[in-house]
């Protein structure tokens, strides 16, 4: 079901982050391209560095996992979870706009290989991972009907 999603329904997806407490709390910001593939965008807030003030790790693992999920959970049309991610942090970076994102490597029933990259607005690249998504089986609230129980 590569790109099986629309863009109202890739929308809707975004949405459920935007407003999650994470995103709420993040400010964190989804978006898509035709093809499924998720980026997350983070303007840059003083409030998420740390003490060498530069934006946390913590945050940028997020971002990373964001990139990820999204990307294989709009290609699955389901609910997706994290098995497994490897990151490796290549630059700090501060007081500049962020954004990760995601690329399916392998897609298949069980799981979804997906690479996440990360770039400061400036083009230094600041993080990359891999990581490993898992289809649950139940389908998005807004696709068939399927919901969270």
């Amino acid at each position: 079901m590569v790109g099986s999603l629309g863009a109202a329904d890739l929308e809707r997806l975004a949405n459920i982050y935007h407003e999650s407490q994470i995103g709420r709390t993040t400010g964190l910001r989804m978006s898509f391209a035709e093809d499924g593939a998720a980026t997350c965008s983070f303007a840059h807030s003083h409030r998420f560095d740390h003490a060498l003030d530069q934006v946390h790790g913590g945050l940028l693992a997020t971002m990373l996992d964001n990139a990820g999920w999204f990307t294989a959970a709009a290609n699955h049309a389901q609910w997706v979870v994290t098995s497994d991610m490897h990151m490796r942090l290549l630059a700090g970076t501060t007081g500049e706009d962020l954004r990760a994102t995601g690329s399916i490597v392998r897609m298949g029933k069980r799981q979804t290989i997906v690479t996440m990259d990360l770039f400061a607005a400036s083009g230094l690249h600041v993080a990359m991972a891999t990581g490993t998504f898992c289809p649950t089986g139940k389908s998005l609230p807004f696709v068939g009907g399927g919901g969270v129980s």
